[in-house]
């Protein structure tokens, strides 16, 4: 196949685009020429805001909660066959989101 008969379609490729497109003109323009560790970091709270929004039950701060810490727990491989010391942060994580999401006030 040549180069002649390819079309290339990025927003068929991801639903992504559109808000990537804000996201690089509020936020990686900025950074472009800052250091990797910068650049990281900012790419990880990217991850973050997305992992949030995935997790995110409009009407439900406890399954909203839930969801975060799921999605906590699958980024940091805390999944599946753990050794001790990964059952033990496991359960750090739990305890400490559980614990959280129990001292909310429904009536509050």
């Amino acid at each position: 196949m040549s180069a002649a008969a390819l079309t290339f379609r990025p927003e068929e490729g991801s639903r992504l685009l559109p808000f990537a497109a804000n996201v690089r003109t509020e936020t990686l323009d900025d950074i472009r020429h800052d250091g990797n560790a910068t650049r990281a970091y900012t790419m990880g709270s990217l991850e973050g805001e997305l992992a949030f929004a995935v997790a995110a039950t409009p009407d439900s701060l406890l399954l909203t909660m839930q969801g975060c810490q799921r999605e906590l727990l699958l980024r940091l491989g805390l999944v599946g066959d753990l050794s001790i010391e990964q059952e033990r942060l496991r359960g750090w994580i739990v305890g400490l989101i559980g614990s959280l999401s129990a001292s909310f006030d429904a009536e509050g």
